[in-house]
């Protein structure tokens, strides 16, 4: 026979509704609840023995650090030992508006600029849960035609979480404007498993062709599906997404604390022109790796350009 001890304590209003929002749906007593709610958290806690102090557990200190690669910020929470990751991109003059220098409908802008802030995200291991927007614009109707592109790029990898900032509503625009921030999570064990030294013998392939304005609606462009895709295959050492600053200046950067050099091939892609947004990415492999299994995995232009010496 269970021996019943009646106790006294004080819980905040808050949490009394929620104990009698639990009662009257699942047909228990209140003091049920609160057993039941005990049990499993004793069951979580493990032994509570275990447990030294627990006023001193709930003031513990969140320890935090942060640091940048390339424009991916990093919130670390080295409590949980896992990283917050916050990417970004914007985007001006393209769209539906009467004086945008590239005239293109909404829903392929907010393709494009999605596509481009996770691809960042997804290329250093992020997994992306949250997409938040602010436009320059009015919200109806380029804000709308914009969110409809961004939805689509972020159905593509399971993101459900799009929070709409800021529109332009006082002020009639001419021009299209909109800024895109990802937000994600990385596990650091996980990250910590990944690293891979470069090292000189190793390949780098562009994917896609460094195009930026009016060509990129008539390109094939990388995708969030081939990131990922790529991004499982061990032979591949890093990705990198290429921006404005074009190939040859991207990996001179990333590369140049690495004591390393590259060595150039003869090829047709313009390794100094803009790939803005992302419409090339770069592939550090190992030697060894098959060529044709990365063209199968994009199923677009792949291009061996250089080697690492």
């Amino acid at each position: 026979m269970i021996d019943i001890k009646q106790i006294n304590f004080r819980i905040p209003s808050e949490m009394d509704k929620q104990i009698d929002s639990v009662s009257s749906e699942f047909g228990l007593s209140r003091s049920e609840v609160i057993r039941q709610a005990l049990t499993i958290y004793f069951n979580i806690i493990g032994d509570i023995d275990k447990l030294t102090n627990i006023r001193d557990l709930s003031k513990e200190e969140i320890q935090v650090s942060h640091e940048n690669t390339r424009d991916v910020h990093f919130i670390n929470l080295d409590s949980f030992n896992i990283s917050i990751v916050i990417a970004n991109s914007s985007s001006g003059g393209i769209g539906p508006k009467e004086h945008d220098n590239v005239s293109v409908n909404g829903d392929v802008v907010g393709s494009i600029i999605a596509r481009t802030a996770l691809i960042k995200m997804l290329s250093i291991h992020g997994e992306p849960t949250t997409i938040m927007l602010n436009f320059s614009n009015e919200m109806e109707e380029t804000g709308n035609q914009i969110i409809k592109g961004v939805r689509t790029e972020c159905k593509k990898i399971g993101i459900k979480n799009i929070v709409i900032g800021h529109s332009e509503e006082n002020i009639k625009t001419c021009q299209t404007g909109v800024s895109i921030t990802a937000i994600g999570v990385i596990d650091k064990e996980k990250q910590k498993t990944r690293k891979t030294q470069i090292k000189a013998g190793d390949k780098i392939y562009c994917i896609g062709n460094p195009v930026v304005g009016e060509n990129i609606l008539n390109t094939d462009l990388p995708q969030l599906e081939d990131i990922k895709l790529l991004q499982r295959n061990k032979s591949i050492k890093k990705i990198y997404p290429i921006g404005h600053q074009g190939i040859k200046k991207e990996l001179t950067n990333q590369l140049k604390d690495k004591k390393h050099r590259i060595k150039w091939k003869k090829t047709n892609i313009d390794l100094n022109r803009s790939a803005g947004p992302s419409s090339a990415v770069i592939a550090i492999t190992k030697p060894n790796i098959d060529k044709q299994k990365i063209k199968k995995r994009t199923r677009i232009q792949t291009t061996e350009i250089a080697e690492i010496t």
